[in-house]
Protein backbone atom coordinates (compact mmCIF):
# COMPACT_ATOMS: atom_id res chain seq x y z
CA UNK A 1 0.00 0.00 0.00
CA UNK A 2 1.16 3.49 -0.85
CA UNK A 3 0.19 6.69 0.97
CA UNK A 4 0.48 10.30 -0.13
CA UNK A 5 -0.31 13.51 1.68
CA UNK A 6 -1.06 17.16 1.16
CA UNK A 7 -3.46 18.37 3.83
CA UNK A 8 -5.33 15.10 3.55
CA UNK A 9 -3.82 11.59 3.43
CA UNK A 10 -4.62 9.21 0.57
CA UNK A 11 -4.20 5.41 0.69
CA UNK A 12 -3.45 3.78 -2.67
CA UNK A 13 -3.22 0.29 -4.14
CA UNK A 14 -0.79 0.96 -7.01
CA UNK A 15 -1.48 -0.90 -10.22
CA UNK A 16 -5.06 -1.84 -9.35
CA UNK A 17 -6.84 1.48 -9.27
CA UNK A 18 -6.19 5.09 -10.15
CA UNK A 19 -8.45 6.21 -7.31
CA UNK A 20 -7.43 6.17 -3.63
CA UNK A 21 -8.78 3.36 -1.49
CA UNK A 22 -9.26 5.68 1.47
CA UNK A 23 -8.93 9.41 2.06
CA UNK A 24 -8.26 10.78 5.54
CA UNK A 25 -9.16 14.43 6.11
CA UNK A 26 -8.47 14.70 9.83
CA UNK A 27 -5.56 17.15 9.49
CA UNK A 28 -6.32 20.85 9.07
CA UNK A 29 -2.90 21.99 7.77
CA UNK A 30 -0.15 20.55 5.54
CA UNK A 31 1.13 17.11 6.53
CA UNK A 32 4.85 17.04 7.39
CA UNK A 33 5.62 13.34 7.85
CA UNK A 34 4.22 9.86 7.17
CA UNK A 35 5.54 6.75 8.93
CA UNK A 36 4.22 3.18 9.01
CA UNK A 37 4.74 0.87 11.96
CA UNK A 38 7.11 -2.01 11.26
CA UNK A 39 4.21 -4.41 10.66
CA UNK A 40 2.32 -1.99 8.34
CA UNK A 41 -0.76 -1.93 10.57
CA UNK A 42 -0.78 1.73 11.63
CA UNK A 43 0.26 4.90 9.80
CA UNK A 44 1.43 7.92 11.80
CA UNK A 45 0.97 11.31 10.17
CA UNK A 46 2.00 14.69 11.55
CA UNK A 47 1.12 18.22 10.51
CA UNK A 48 1.56 21.90 11.28
CA UNK A 49 -1.77 21.76 13.13
CA UNK A 50 0.05 20.15 16.09
CA UNK A 51 -1.54 16.71 15.78
CA UNK A 52 -0.21 13.23 15.16
CA UNK A 53 -2.93 10.96 13.80
CA UNK A 54 -2.59 7.18 13.92
CA UNK A 55 -4.62 5.63 11.12
CA UNK A 56 -5.17 1.94 10.40
CA UNK A 57 -4.52 0.54 6.93
CA UNK A 58 -8.28 0.48 6.21
CA UNK A 59 -8.48 4.25 6.77
CA UNK A 60 -9.99 4.19 10.26
CA UNK A 61 -8.60 6.65 12.81
CA UNK A 62 -6.89 4.68 15.58
CA UNK A 63 -5.74 7.46 17.92
CA UNK A 64 -4.59 11.08 18.02
CA UNK A 65 -1.51 12.35 19.85
CA UNK A 66 -0.73 15.96 20.72
CA UNK A 67 2.62 17.23 22.01
CA UNK A 68 2.25 18.94 25.35
CA UNK A 69 3.38 22.57 25.48
CA UNK A 70 4.76 23.53 28.92
CA UNK A 71 2.77 26.38 30.42
CA UNK A 72 0.16 26.30 27.66
CA UNK A 73 -2.01 23.16 27.72
CA UNK A 74 -4.07 24.44 24.78
CA UNK A 75 -1.05 25.48 22.73
CA UNK A 76 -0.56 24.21 19.18
CA UNK A 77 2.94 22.98 18.38
CA UNK A 78 3.70 22.12 14.72
CA UNK A 79 5.13 18.60 14.41
CA UNK A 80 7.82 18.49 11.73
CA UNK A 81 9.10 14.88 11.73
CA UNK A 82 8.24 11.38 12.94
CA UNK A 83 10.13 8.13 13.53
CA UNK A 84 8.95 4.80 14.97
CA UNK A 85 11.20 2.71 17.18
CA UNK A 86 12.08 -0.69 15.61
CA UNK A 87 9.52 -2.45 17.80
CA UNK A 88 6.86 0.21 17.04
CA UNK A 89 6.13 0.85 20.70
CA UNK A 90 7.70 4.33 20.75
CA UNK A 91 7.18 7.24 18.38
CA UNK A 92 9.65 10.14 18.24
CA UNK A 93 8.26 13.48 17.06
CA UNK A 94 10.41 16.48 16.16
CA UNK A 95 8.80 19.82 16.95
CA UNK A 96 9.10 23.42 15.86
CA UNK A 97 10.12 24.30 19.44
CA UNK A 98 13.56 22.64 18.94
CA UNK A 99 12.77 19.55 20.98
CA UNK A 100 11.94 15.88 20.40
CA UNK A 101 9.02 14.21 22.16
CA UNK A 102 8.84 10.45 22.62
CA UNK A 103 5.39 8.88 22.89
CA UNK A 104 4.84 5.47 24.51
CA UNK A 105 2.08 3.86 22.45
CA UNK A 106 1.61 1.02 24.91
CA UNK A 107 0.74 3.46 27.69
CA UNK A 108 -0.63 6.15 25.35
CA UNK A 109 1.41 8.94 26.96
CA UNK A 110 4.12 11.42 26.09
CA UNK A 111 7.00 9.76 27.91
CA UNK A 112 9.96 12.08 27.22
CA UNK A 113 10.86 15.52 25.94
CA UNK A 114 14.42 15.74 24.60
CA UNK A 115 16.03 19.17 24.39
CA UNK A 116 19.29 20.50 23.05
CA UNK A 117 18.53 21.88 19.59
CA UNK A 118 18.39 25.58 18.77
CA UNK A 119 15.98 25.27 15.82
CA UNK A 120 13.05 23.18 14.64
CA UNK A 121 13.68 19.42 14.48
CA UNK A 122 12.96 18.17 10.96
CA UNK A 123 14.45 14.66 11.11
CA UNK A 124 14.52 11.87 13.72
CA UNK A 125 15.75 8.27 13.67
CA UNK A 126 15.95 5.39 16.19
CA UNK A 127 18.96 3.10 16.36
CA UNK A 128 18.21 -0.65 16.09
CA UNK A 129 18.41 -1.44 19.82
CA UNK A 130 16.07 1.45 20.79
CA UNK A 131 18.72 2.90 23.12
CA UNK A 132 19.27 6.15 21.20
CA UNK A 133 17.35 8.63 19.07
CA UNK A 134 19.18 10.81 16.57
CA UNK A 135 17.68 14.16 15.58
CA UNK A 136 18.53 16.96 13.17
CA UNK A 137 17.39 20.55 12.84
CA UNK A 138 16.97 23.37 10.35
CA UNK A 139 20.20 24.85 11.76
CA UNK A 140 22.25 21.79 10.71
CA UNK A 141 22.57 20.40 14.23
CA UNK A 142 22.85 16.65 14.81
CA UNK A 143 22.13 15.26 18.28
CA UNK A 144 22.13 11.73 19.67
CA UNK A 145 19.94 11.26 22.73
CA UNK A 146 20.13 8.30 25.12
CA UNK A 147 16.52 7.40 25.93
CA UNK A 148 16.98 4.30 28.10
CA UNK A 149 18.25 4.55 31.68
CA UNK A 150 19.78 7.97 32.29
CA UNK A 151 18.26 10.20 29.59
CA UNK A 152 20.72 12.67 28.07
CA UNK A 153 22.14 14.11 24.87
CA UNK A 154 25.34 12.07 24.50
CA UNK A 155 26.71 13.38 21.20
CA UNK A 156 26.49 16.56 19.16
CA UNK A 157 27.72 17.58 15.71
CA UNK A 158 27.01 20.09 12.96
CA UNK A 159 26.52 19.14 9.34
CA UNK A 160 29.29 20.80 7.29
CA UNK A 161 28.50 23.72 5.01
CA UNK A 162 29.62 23.67 1.38
CA UNK A 163 32.15 26.38 2.17
CA UNK A 164 33.23 28.51 5.13
CA UNK A 165 31.18 31.49 3.99
CA UNK A 166 27.87 29.66 4.34
CA UNK A 167 25.81 28.67 7.35
CA UNK A 168 25.28 24.93 8.04
CA UNK A 169 22.42 23.56 5.91
CA UNK A 170 19.16 22.21 7.26
CA UNK A 171 19.44 18.44 7.77
CA UNK A 172 16.26 16.76 6.54
CA UNK A 173 17.23 13.08 6.53
CA UNK A 174 18.75 10.67 9.05
CA UNK A 175 19.22 6.91 8.82
CA UNK A 176 20.95 4.42 11.13
CA UNK A 177 22.53 1.29 9.70
CA UNK A 178 19.83 -1.41 9.94
CA UNK A 179 21.78 -3.65 12.32
CA UNK A 180 24.07 -2.88 15.23
CA UNK A 181 26.30 -5.95 15.77
CA UNK A 182 26.73 -7.31 19.28
CA UNK A 183 30.00 -9.11 20.10
CA UNK A 184 29.88 -11.98 22.57
CA UNK A 185 33.13 -13.55 23.79
CA UNK A 186 33.18 -16.93 25.56
CA UNK A 187 36.31 -18.31 27.24
CA UNK A 188 36.54 -22.00 28.16
CA UNK A 189 39.43 -23.32 30.27
CA UNK A 190 39.99 -27.09 30.45
CA UNK A 191 42.56 -28.64 32.80
CA UNK A 192 43.65 -32.28 32.52
CA UNK A 193 45.83 -34.00 35.16
CA UNK A 194 47.59 -37.27 34.37
CA UNK A 195 49.39 -39.27 37.06
CA UNK A 196 51.78 -42.05 36.07
CA UNK A 197 53.24 -44.48 38.66
CA UNK A 198 56.21 -46.66 37.72
CA UNK A 199 57.39 -49.50 39.96
CA UNK A 200 60.79 -51.07 39.33
CA UNK A 201 61.92 -54.18 41.22
CA UNK A 202 65.51 -55.46 41.10
CA UNK A 203 66.47 -58.75 42.74
CA UNK A 204 70.14 -59.29 43.54
CA UNK A 205 71.27 -60.28 46.96
CA UNK A 206 68.59 -57.92 48.22
CA UNK A 207 65.31 -56.60 46.91
CA UNK A 208 65.19 -52.98 45.74
CA UNK A 209 61.88 -51.36 44.90
CA UNK A 210 61.84 -47.98 43.11
CA UNK A 211 58.62 -46.09 42.64
CA UNK A 212 58.51 -43.16 40.21
CA UNK A 213 55.49 -40.90 40.07
CA UNK A 214 55.05 -38.56 37.12
CA UNK A 215 52.25 -35.97 37.06
CA UNK A 216 51.41 -34.19 33.80
CA UNK A 217 49.02 -31.23 33.82
CA UNK A 218 47.61 -29.89 30.56
CA UNK A 219 45.63 -26.61 30.44
CA UNK A 220 43.66 -25.75 27.31
CA UNK A 221 42.02 -22.33 26.88
CA UNK A 222 39.50 -21.84 24.07
CA UNK A 223 38.13 -18.36 23.23
CA UNK A 224 35.09 -18.11 20.98
CA UNK A 225 33.85 -14.74 19.65
CA UNK A 226 30.37 -14.49 18.15
CA UNK A 227 28.96 -11.44 16.35
CA UNK A 228 25.17 -11.23 16.50
CA UNK A 229 22.95 -8.87 14.50
CA UNK A 230 19.67 -8.35 16.35
CA UNK A 231 16.46 -8.06 14.39
CA UNK A 232 13.87 -6.44 16.68
CA UNK A 233 10.34 -7.83 16.49
CA UNK A 234 7.31 -5.54 16.08
CA UNK A 235 5.30 -4.96 19.25
CA UNK A 236 2.38 -2.91 18.02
Amino acid sequence: MLVSAATDVAFWDPGRSDEPLHLSTVHTSPVTSLRWTSNDRVLASSAHDGTIHLTESDGRLFDTLRPTVPGDPAGVLPVLSLSWSPGSRYLAAGGSDASVRVFDLQRRIQALQLRGHRAGVIATAWNPNEMHVASASTAGELLMHRVQGSVAAVARATHPALDDSQLPPAVRCLQWAPFEPLTLTLTLTLTLALTLTLTLTLTLTLTLTLTLTLTLTLTLTLTLTLTLSPNPKPQL
